[in-house]
Parts: structure tokens; sequence; C-alpha cells
């Protein structure tokens, strides 16, 4: 068995219509298939025509389950409503119609459609680890575009556009726009390897036409015969063309950015593998049958992986291995530039620029990527070595993360050996776990100064020292004093049999002054021997130029609070001084919600049922009177006795006893973020003198709440990809508005007669103040469709409604969930309020499962609260706020001085509200 180099890329390029589903599926298998521990289990699938829908079913399936769900795609193929799909449109499209024949297309785009959201899970495409790429055509323009999951959301739509040819196609809409699969178009989806710096790629291209054939008789031969010659014709041109476009990239790359000191230059390489089939499955007079078909691709490309031609020396960086049908393996390499000398290239380059009718100069002008030819050709001419030289473009400087130890590679470690995880800055090397670059950072690095909060929370993995985070200080365009460091282990496998199946790594939250701005998840794979489950670093972009720029408010104190089985992992940051990671003992989880359940619940309840919260006005003034009064002092007497049992619970362990000494010494008016992958504390509630049903007296102080004195967001850490929050806190576009609302609300018996309706009130602020800047719904059928309008980019989307932990009520026979919010992300970061008023059991953790796929689609976080609360207060309060919201007040200094002001009027319901987004976030300009 060949010595597969798991550093590289391996791709699986997939084409042609339904018919030839079987060689995609049979190619797969034999990539996948391969003995462990070499797997070639594809990490790019490139997919066009009905290759895209076979891409987006591996994509959209775990490994156990691509098996089932291939094989019924199989028999959707070969048998059902995609089995006799015309091929072309011709001009008896009219009298097909007039047959019938328009019903049975729209019949199996239907039937597509159903199936796609049946095998599908387009979350994990989405989310997961395996990159899709699929192409369809503009209907207006002609042009070609491409989808991709590393850069936009797939939905079945893109897949429709791109795996529907055009007679069963009448068009997608995508983004408004009109796209459809063209089958004449000359693409195989490998032009997207262009795309990219280069890297260790081996892509495997499924051939179904290219072959010898009798000589056709028929028409109907011919007409067969004459497609499958200009379908092989056109992908082997493609195929040479990506390989020629390559070797140029990596020519023009090496010659302008290695230093002429460089003896030699290692760009990229390329290895297609183009594995030629039998025939045309649907081809006339002996059509192969899909069992064959299957069983053909899957010899074919074994052959290939047992031969591993791509073990080939690196004097070239670009080859073709085509693996014929009949037997052998032919290799076309394309030119060399590894290991000549770096100056000669120069040499030949500078001549070839002095020749107008080079060959090497039109190649240059034809496939240099658009918008970087200008510093390629400046780049490309002779130019002495100087000590202050910028990187290119191209070899953008990056944040490296790496792993360092005699037991560690890539992304591999041994299982019960330490490593340390480093983090440089530079040009990513080979051995690089993944990181972080941007096209601008030089121009912020190159500020006189700059300090990165890099902070980590390890999953399945040890902290040797106890030193979660670290800083990273740039002095005038350098890192300097000691890279960061943290001193890691991983488990010996035997502590770890039942917990192998979840995924080890590292959360990384990267923040500047405390404010977070970019988090994501390192997964570091614990092995037996290394050099067996490596993978291709990744490499995330983060506009660092435009953090600093927004200039994102400072938070004093930073609280990291992560589940660790029935326990809580703490550490945090507060001014200045750091606490080393602890593990709760005392206060748990399950402890917790027993202890909220027996002493919390029945004093909330009877605070949200005070009858005084019905009289309150427009502007959340409570009516003077003394009986009114002493109404508001027994709520707040409540309140603050519900405040003090809850911190005095927490601090019942010594690990949040520490934390909550430190920041009871901040100052008034501190920014405080809490980030966490669940834990949902109510922290506004939190009171530290002890209170109970008004003993001792003197410790009935208000403003000792922590809603009263700081400023607080909880942010939810990311549990596997890269999530960047906004770098300009002040949300892009216009100031949008989709509010939905359960207008059945005021028909209530509780409403009847009263002069201020809760649901009015609100559609009357909408049509004197919003209605030009966004629009309302009312009812289940309304809401799901103003909500899903990807047209609206709202800014804030809001729900006024009753609600449970997990479900908003707009209609009782209807209930809206977190999976309603599934979809594509929001443009503009939108806030979302959850408005969810008297609801009978709401808790700290309600919602979680809305706020966690709100922030898949890329909400900036939301306001929601944490218990139940009154319908007219909940009224009142989301309008005053969106309308300080729309002045483009900081969404966190609202809630702050909406709670002052509340306090201050004996009214604690302000406290109720939790910021889940960050606290500088502001709308529109």
């Amino acid at each position: 068995m060949p010595q597969f180099d798991r550093r590289a890329t391996y791709v699986l390029a997939l084409l042609g219509d339904t018919s030839h589903t079987p060689y995609h599926v049979g190619a797969y298998e034999a990539l996948a298939q391969t003995p462990a521990p070499l797997e070639l289990m594809p990490d790019w699938l490139c997919g066009s025509s009905a290759g895209a829908i076979t891409a987006a079913i591996i994509a959209g399936n775990k490994p156990d389950r691509r098996g089932p769900a291939l094989h019924e795609y199989l028999e959707f193929c070969t048998s059902g409503p995609l089995a006799d799909v015309p091929s072309r449109r011709s001009p008896f499209d009219r009298v097909r119609r007039q047959l019938g024949l328009a019903s049975q297309i729209e019949r199996r785009r239907f039937e597509t459609t159903k199936m796609l959201l049946r095998l599908v899970d387009f979350d994990l495409i989405n989310h997961g680890p395996m990159r899709l790429t699929m192409v369809a055509t503009n209907a207006v323009s002609g042009h070609w575009r491409i989808f991709d999951n590393r850069h936009g959301w797939i939905s079945p739509e893109h897949v429709l556009a791109s795996g529907l040819a055009s007679p069963e196609n009448e068009g997608v809409s995508i983004d408004g726009e009109l796209y459809w699969n063209d089958d004449h178009l000359p693409f195989t989806a490998l032009e997207t390897l262009l795309r990219g710096e280069p890297d260790e790629l081996v892509a495997f291209v499924v051939d179904p036409w290219s072959r010898a054939a009798p000589s056709p008789v028929t028409l109907t031969e011919k007409r067969s015969r004459a497609k499958e010659v200009a379908n092989a014709t056109r992908l082997v041109k493609n195929i040479d063309s990506v390989a020629n476009q390559f070797s140029l990239q990596n020519a023009a790359r090496v010659s302008a950015f290695r230093p002429l000191s460089a003896a030699t230059a290692e760009p990229g390489r390329l290895d297609i593998v183009h594995a030629l089939m039998a025939r045309d499955v649907s081809a006339a007079p002996d059509p192969v049958t899909p069992h064959k078909a299957r069983q053909t691709a899957y010899e074919m490309v074994s052959r290939a992986t047992h031969a591993a031609p791509w073990n080939r020396p690196r004097d070239a960086s670009t080859a073709v291995h085509k693996i014929a049908a009949e037997g052998g393996i032919s290799t076309k390499t394309y030119e060399t530039i590894a290991a000549a000398p770096v100056a000669s290239h120069q040499s030949r380059v500078a001549e070839a620029l002095s020749s107008e009718e080079s060959d090497i100069l039109k190649k240059l002008r034809s496939t240099l990527i658009a918008g970087t030819t200008a510093s390629y050709l400046d780049a490309l001419s002779p130019e002495p070595p100087r000590s202050d030289r910028k990187p290119s473009p191209l070899q953008r400087p990056s944040l490296n993360f790496a792993l360092e130890g005699a037991q560690a590679w890539q992304d591999e470690v041994v299982w019960g050996s330490q490593f340390d995880l480093v983090v440089n800055y530079g040009l990513a090397g080979e051995a690089d776990l993944g990181g972080v670059r941007s096209q601008l950072l030089d121009t912020l690095i190159d500020r006189p100064a700059l300090t990165l909060g890099i902070t980590i929370v390890p999953k399945g993995l040890l902290l040797v020292d106890g030193i979660a985070a670290r800083d990273a200080r740039f002095e005038n365009g350098a890192l300097t004093g000691d890279r960061p460091r943290f001193k890691l282990a991983a488990p010996p496998r035997a502590e770890t049999s039942d917990e192998e199946s979840e995924p080890h790594g590292i959360h990384v939250v990267i923040s500047v002054g405390g404010a977070l701005i970019h988090s994501f998840f390192l997964e570091i794979h614990p092995v037996d021997a290394l050099g067996s489950a490596a993978h291709a670093p990744i490499m995330i972009d983060l506009d660092l130029q435009a953090i600093a720029a927004a200039k994102p408010e400072e938070r004093i104190a930073e609280l990291f609070i992560t589940s660790k089985g029935d326990s809580w992992l703490v550490y945090w940051n507060i001014d200045g001084v750091r606490g080393e990671p602890e593990v709760t003992s005392v206060v748990t989880p399950s402890k917790l919600k027993a202890a909220y359940d027996s002493l919390i619940v029945d004093d909330i309840r009877k605070i949200a049922n005070n009858a005084l919260w019905k009289t309150i006005d427009e502007k959340l003034t409570l009516p003077s009177d003394d009986t009114a009064r002493a109404l508001a002092q027994e709520a707040m007497q409540a309140a603050v006795t519900v405040g003090s049992k809850l911190y005095h619970l927490l601090s019942e362990d010594p690990v949040f006893q520490k934390m909550f000494e430190r920041i009871e010494e901040l100052p008034f008016g501190a920014r405080i973020a809490v980030i966490t992958d669940s834990v949902v504390f109510p922290w506004e509630m939190l009171y530290p003198l002890t209170y109970i049903d008004g003993y001792p007296p003197e410790n009935y102080q208000p403003p000792r709440f922590w809603g009263n004195r700081f400023v607080i967001e909880s942010l939810l850490i990311v549990t596997s990809t890269a999530e960047k929050l906004p770098s300009n806190r002040q949300q892009a576009g216009q100031f949008h508005v989709t509010m939905g609302l359960n207008d059945s609300i005021d028909q209530e018996k509780t409403w009847q007669g009263r002069n201020l309706l809760p649901v009015k009130l609100q559609k009357d602020f909408f049509d004197q103040s919003l209605a030009p800047r966004g629009k309302y719904a009312v009812g289940y059928d309304q809401v799901v469709a103003a909500f899903r309008d990807q047209a609206a980019n709202p800014s804030l989307i809001y729900f006024f409604c009753h609600g449970t932990a997990d479900i908003l009520e707009f209609e009782k026979s209807k209930q809206f969930t977190a999976f309603h919010v599934t979809g594509p992300p929001f443009a503009n970061w939108p806030l979302v309020f959850v408005n969810a008023c008297d609801a009978g059991n709401i808790s700290p953790v309600s919602f979680l499962s809305f706020r966690k796929e709100f922030r898949k689609r890329r909400s900036a976080g939301l306001v929601a609260p944490s218990f139940p609360v009154p319908t007219l207060f909940a009224a009142v309060f989301a309008r005053t706020f969106i309308e300080r919201y729309a002045d483009r007040k900081p969404v966190g200094q609202i809630l702050f001085d909406l709670r002052r002001d509340l306090l201050a009027d004996n009214n604690p319901l302000g406290l109720w509200y939790s910021l889940q987004c960050p606290l500088d976030l502001k709308a529109p300009v």
C-alpha cells in the first residue's frame, strides 16, 4: 500500500447528468474505503450538473449515513422521477407542454426538492468539515457563479440551480437573480482550485465520456456519440487549462515573492487524477447498467489509489495522471518550477516580458487573478533584496497556531503526551494547525502598539500549567517578547474510550481590550502514531484594521464559564488579574436548578403577577398613589430577596466566590463580558448583601444590584466552525425593523375595557415612528413569511408573543420553534429581541435553542427575558428600547439606563432582561 501524504487536500470532482450518478457513487466509495489508517476520504467536493446533487448528499451526511443516502439517491435517479428527464429543450416544447409534459417536469423538480430535504442535512453542509463547491449559470447575463460553503450559505435552492438541467429547471431565484444549470457550460468545478493560495491538492475527476467506440450507424447512435465527443473534448481542454493556470500562477508567485538569496522555492502542487470510465450509462446501443457503472468507477479509482501517481518527485508543480479504462496510467507534467533557482526564474520571466510575442506573457496576462495583475507584474521585475520588503498580498502574514512537542505534528498528538500550543505571527508553515489572517493586518500591526488577548478553552484535552490566557503584543509591525504558549496534554486512551467519538481540540477566543472579536475551534486528533489522521490547516480571515477603526469599548472583566460534565470550568481576567481555570464542586448545574425551582421560582411568579404592572403608562411610569407605591415597594423587596438568594447560592462554591470578590471591587459602570458555551445566569439580578424578606433592613439597598452597577454582555463561544462578531459594532446597511406580533393578546379577557392595549400600543408606535423603515406581521403565517423574507435585511428582529423555554406562540394552534430559524446568514448582523411575555416557565436558560440558531445565521445576538415578564410592561419596555436603539445608542447602554431609571421608580422588572450580544452594538447610521 502506498504512503499517502495527509498534508494534501483530497478533492473529488463530480460532473455529468443523472445517468452518471452510479459513477459518482463508485468513485466516492473507492476513496472512502481506502484501508485504514490511510483513508482518502475527500476533504473537498466539486460538483456540477447532477454531480452537484451527489456532492451535496455526501457533504450533507455523516460518514455512517452516506452509504444509505447515496443508495436511495441512486434508486431515485435510475428508477424514480429523474429517470426519464429529457436532455435538451427542443422546438416541440410548446407541444409537449400542451400534452402535459410541463406538469411532469414540475413534478420532477418537486420530487427532487423533497428528496434533498429528506436526504441532506444542510446545517451539516454549512457547519461541517467538508468543503463543497458547485456552479450555476445566471439566466440573464450567462455568466457562471460558484457557490462555496466556505464563503457563503448553501441551501436547497443552490443545489437545484446547479443540479437540474435547464429543460426541467425553469430557474431558481438566488439573491434576487435567476440561475439554472446550463449543461453546455465548459466547467468541471476544478476552476475553484485556482482561487486560493497554492496548496497540496490531489483532485480526482470522474470522466464518463472519454472513450473509443464503434462507428455510429443510426441517428440515435450518432447523436449519442456526438454528445460524448463534445463533452469529452470539453472536459480534456478544461483539465488542461486548469493545470496550466495553476502552474503559471505558481511560477509568478515563486518569481515574485521568494528572496533572491533562496536557492529554491517550494510552491503548491496540484495532481489531477483523470479517471476514464467505460462509456456513458445512457449511451446506445449497449448501455452499461447502473451496477456495472458503479463497479467500474470503484475499480478505476481504486486502481489510482493503489498506484498513487501523485507520490512523485517535486520537479513540477502540476501533473495530470490519466487512468485509462483498458488499463495503464500516463502522466503529463507541466512547467517545471519547484527545483529551479529563483534567480533563473526571474531571468526567464524578465526575458519573456521583453518580448511582446512571448507565449508566457500572454498566458500570464490571461491567467493572473483579477485585481492582482499589477502586483504580479511589479514583483516580476528584477529587484535587489530589501530587509524591509513586505510579504505579497498572496502571502499574507497571519496569526498561526502550531503544536510543538516530540509527539505532536500538525493537528495530531499521541495519546497521553504533553505538547505546547504556540502562537506565531508571519507566513504559515506546513506544520501549522491553523490560524487567523487579515488582508490588512500589516496596517494594524504597524501601529506603535497593539495587544491581542488570546484565551483557549480545551475540549477533551488538559491544561498542564493552568494558564489559559496570554497576550500577543505587537510593536511597529513585529510580535514582541515571548510567543504566546499554552501547555497541554492529551488524555491516556484508556480514559477516553467512551468519548473518542467527540472531537478533541481548542476553542480559541481573540479579544481587543476585553472585547471579543473572533472565536473558532481548532480540532486536534489524539492518535496512536503520528501521520495517520492529519488534515490541512484551517485559515480564517480576520479584518483587524476594521476592528481597530471601530474601536470596540473596553471590557474591564472577562469571565469564561463552560460546561464540564455536571460542573463548570471557570476562569477570568478581571481588571488585569487573571484567575487560573478551576472546576466548581459545591455548585453544579443540577444543584443550581434544584435550588432555583425550590427557592426562586415562587418569588419570581409573585413579582410578575403583581397587579401593579397593568397600571403602568406609556412612559414606564407607575401611579403615584399610596396603594401603588406600597405594591411597588413589595415587589422591589421581593426582587432584592431573589437577587440575594441567587448571589449566595453561587457564592457557596469557592470558585465563584473568588470571582465575585474581584467583581465587587470594580467601579460603577464597568463593562463585563461573560463568554460561555451554554451557561446562562441572570447576572443583572445578582445582589451581594444578605436580605431575606425584609431582614436585615439595613441591607435593603437596591442600587447594589449588578444590573444597576455594571454593563454586562453574555456571549456564546462557538463549538465548531469559526465565527466573527461584527468588526464594526455599528451595523451596516439601513435601519430596518421586522416585527412579529401575537395580536390575539389584545383580545384576552384581562385587557377588555382597558385604554392601553399591549399589541395596539406597538402597532401604533410602528405606524407613527417606524413604518418607512420596516414592517410588522401578525399571526403565525405572516410572521413566518416576514421572517423568511431575505430581501428585508433587518437590523432588528422583534417578537412579541407568549412563549415557553423553546416555543414562541403567535397562534394557539401553531408553534414557532428554533427549527424555523434555520436559513442563510443575515447580511447586517441583526439584533434579535425575543419579548415573550406572561410565559409560565421562562428561566435563565430559556431561548438557548433560539440563541444558538440565530448565532449560526450571523445575528449579533439576543435581548431576552430571564424570567416571566408582565405583558403590558413588556410592550412598553420594548417600545422604549426600540426607540432608543433607532437613535443609534449602544444596546448595552440602553438597557443599563433603563434599568437604573426603573429601579429609581421602585420597579425591578428591567433587571429581568439579559443582554446576549455585544454591549456596544449600535443601529446603522
